[in-house]
């Protein structure tokens, strides 16, 4: 009896405690699953909500699902603005980009989508190089982190634990209170998706933006081409275009508008061969608009600050407007900037996009002449 007693004491102190643990975490909300409302100087400021991106926006999205989705990378999530869309086509929208994220795991994204808003409208694919290259051993994992996360109606036991009731569940905790305490007013997310904290981008600008150049110039210059593109990730593609057509949902996809030295790193290179091979299959799959290349946006010069560019691969919400502009017929948009292209016309797009790399490279631009300085410091010929 005397155990019993002892061991129901035991269990009600363990009980006790791990209640009031779950209590707190859910009141700060660290990761932002339970929509907890937003208290400012309490727990406003997620600050590290960022890791766990996958795991918010999955539950962001269920509480509150829209009639368009953007799907895609860290590319989606920093340049298109849902506001801009809402603005130019009357739906709802909610910005899915993850960052990191392998294209593998779109479809388990759109399948989540769906599951939470079967009536959905519109979907907005945005496409960069990377979604074609194939994926490094993190992105891999974040594909199975997603299928883990959105494979369920809600989230699995255990990562609703993980957030609650752990040791890191309370340091998180700790550092929203002391981040909201610090910066009352500012936030990670929008209610719609988009980053708005971008802790990273200070020390990306132009130091970045030529340290991003060089890996793709190393990438493209050096490495086997097998290693560059691979034909049967478009799997995931096709199993897009099925399952939107499938259900009625129309799906708009885009190349982004990626700086002209994304491309320029691969000229003159097996690589550039392989990056036409691309939007030949691309066509081949589906119609998408083209942004990439060498346009009016896209050769805007490096500079300490640019007006349309994180880095050669990261476009500010400034390109992201034009983008949606040119797609949904909004003004302002420079000639030139984005085409359409289907299996009927790829090859012409093709074509224009050589013709437009030679009017650039013949006004012999001062980024050109880097491209020159930084192909002899990495050997790239």
């Amino acid at each position: 009896m005397q155990y019993r007693r002892h061991n129901q004491w035991v269990l009600g102190l363990v009980a006790s405690v791990l209640t009031t643990v779950a209590a707190f975490t859910v009141a700060v909300d660290a990761v932002g699953l339970w929509g907890t409302p937003a208290i400012a100087g309490f727990n406003s400021y997620k600050v590290n909500q960022h890791r766990y991106e996958v795991t918010y926006k999955a539950a962001a999205y269920a509480r509150r699902p829209t009639s368009a989705v953007f799907i895609g990378t860290s590319r989606v999530k920093y340049g298109l603005d849902p506001a801009t869309y809402t603005r130019l086509t009357g739906r709802e929208a909610y910005n899915m980009g993850v960052g990191g994220l392998a294209a593998d795991a779109f479809p388990a994204v759109l399948a989540h989508v769906r599951r939470h808003r079967p009536d959905l409208e519109e979907v907005v694919l945005g496409l960069g190089h990377q979604e074609f290259l194939r994926p490094t051993a993190a992105a891999r994992a974040r594909v199975a982190e997603a299928a883990r996360h959105l494979g369920w109606g809600w989230l699995p036991f255990a990562d609703l634990a993980r957030h609650t009731l752990t040791v890191t569940a309370l340091s998180d905790a700790a550092a929203t209170i002391k981040a909201s305490r610090r910066a009352p007013d500012a936030r990670v997310y929008a209610a719609d998706g988009r980053d708005l904290s971008q802790p990273w981008i200070a020390s990306l600008e132009l130091s970045g933006t030529y340290r991003a150049y060089r890996y793709g110039a190393r990438r493209y210059g050096q490495e086997p081409i097998g290693q560059i593109y691979d034909p049967g990730q478009l799997a995931w593609l096709r199993a897009m275009v099925e399952a939107c057509r499938a259900g009625g949902v129309r799906l708009t996809v885009f190349v982004a508008p990626g700086h002209a030295l994304e491309y320029e790193g691969a000229w003159g290179l097996p690589a550039w061969a392989e990056l036409e091979r691309v939007k030949r299959d691309l066509a081949a799959v589906t119609p998408y608009w083209d942004f990439s290349g060498y346009n009016a946006v896209t050769t805007e010069p490096l500079a300490a600050r640019m007006r349309h560019y994180l880095d050669v691969t990261h476009y500010r919400p400034a390109a992201g407007d034009l983008v949606l502009q040119r797609m949904y017929g909004g003004p302002g948009v420079p000639p030139g900037f984005g085409r359409l292209v289907t299996a009927a016309n790829v090859e012409a797009s093709i074509a224009q996009l050589r013709a437009e790399r030679a009017a650039w490279a013949a006004r012999d631009p001062a980024d050109l002449r880097l491209l020159g300085q930084l192909r002899q410091e990495l050997g790239v010929r």
